[in-house]
């Protein structure tokens, strides 16, 4: 029974769940979530992205341990991502705060908060349900069953992009939609890297945790300010300028601090890359291009890059063929920054075209966040009351 299940989700009614429920997280989501916050978060992320995404796996067939990728990672992996995704943050944070300054200069943008956490017990349960069930649910909705529909038509690349893209509008907020994009490449390029859901549950819980303790001690900051007559919120909203320069500087600092800390953080995602090498993997060190013909059995455990390397420029007819493969253990020449890596599911190939039932919902959506869009603008800009 089980070799007649499909490895992937048919593309047209993924396309059409996600319109539907895109229109399901505006209205039912947000009242369930405006009559009790936690319990809307949990009914929204438990009851409109991953039980239809488990319905849908059951009508169609799908084997769900294969398309969603629920296969075990090492903990010391999951350690590199915990720290690669923490390293990422001030980067998402440069993105989200310059959006929202342009916002505020052009629109008159209002930026919200998220909600605040309270102390003790409060923290814990808004940490649950803002940082570990997103983390989860998002993660197997998008880079799970979203992403998997779009490898099984149009590749690697097309599907890490396009989810990322679908992952950021489903935010539904101006201010956080680059970031969340920039997110969701990374998380999508984790999990098709190790092929596992969990790589993308660890960097999502990661960064809605630093945001949600963040705000705990903000909110926790603000209610000392209070005790002493002073209102942060009501001071900068009363001068937008001052809240405008205080942005404009803190995107500046940003950005200094981002650089390092992300160039660090991507140097990490490029040694578990390298943890993960597959034949057809194409490898470049000191100028030289070599593919991944295998690895020893001794390097199939995770940690230990070694590979036989065959050099891309050679035809493989060749009379001692062989004699022109090189087991080499790239830990030794990483070190010296000579190994450059061209991901086999990234290499550009022709697209296939995608059909307009296949097209259409997406096409629906994002005519939905636009009107969306201009309504919040006419908004701010106070032309509609």
């Amino acid at each position: 029974m089980k070799d007649q299940l499909s490895s992937h989700y048919p593309l047209t009614p993924v396309s059409w769940a996600f319109l539907i429920l895109a229109a399901a997280f505006l209205t039912l989501g947000s009242m369930a979530q405006s009559a009790n916050f936690e319990l809307g978060v949990l009914f929204t992320e438990y009851g409109l992205l991953v039980i239809p995404l488990v319905l849908l796996g059951l009508v169609f067939k799908v084997d769900l341990k294969k398309a969603l990728r629920f296969n075990p990672i090492p903990v010391r992996i999951g350690l590199k991502i915990f720290g690669a995704s923490l390293l990422m943050i001030p980067g998402v944070a440069f993105l989200n705060v310059t959006v929202i300054a342009i916002l505020m200069m052009t629109v008159h943008f209002i930026p919200q908060t998220l909600p605040e956490a309270s102390a003790g017990t409060g923290f814990l349960v808004s940490f649950f349900v803002m940082a570990i069930t997103p983390g989860i649910c998002e993660e197997l909705f998008f880079r799970g069953m979203v992403m998997n529909a779009l490898e099984g038509r149009f590749g690697y690349r097309f599907a890490a992009v396009l989810s990322a893209v679908l992952f950021g509008l489903f935010h539904f907020n101006l201010a956080n939609l680059v970031g969340p994009i920039f997110l969701g490449l990374l998380f999508g390029w984790l999990v098709q890297v190790t092929g596992s859901i969990y790589a993308g549950m660890i960097g999502h819980a990661v960064n809605n945790g630093f945001a949600v303790t963040i705000s705990y001690l903000m909110t926790r900051g603000q209610e000392i300010s209070m005790e002493t007559g002073m209102d942060l919120t009501e001071l900068f909203l009363e001068n937008k300028d001052m809240l405008i320069a205080s942005l404009a500087g803190a995107a500046g600092l940003l950005f200094v601090i981002a650089v390092p800390m992300v160039a660090f953080g991507l140097m990490i995602y490029r040694s578990i890359r390298l943890e993960y090498l597959k034949p057809g993997d194409i490898l470049k060190i000191s100028g030289q291009q070599f593919v991944v013909t295998g690895r020893p059995l001794a390097a199939t455990a995770v940690g230990d890059a070694q590979a036989w390397l065959y050099p891309y420029d050679q035809v493989p007819t060749l009379e001692h063929y062989e004699d022109a493969i090189s087991l080499v253990n790239l830990n030794a020449v990483r070190s010296e920054r000579q190994v450059r890596l061209s991901n086999r599911h990234w290499v550009k190939s022709e697209r296939p075209k995608m059909k307009l039932k296949e097209s259409l919902p997406l096409w629906s959506g994002a005519v939905l966040y636009l009107a969306i869009g201009v309504y919040l603008i006419l908004m701010f800009r106070g032309i509609l009351s």
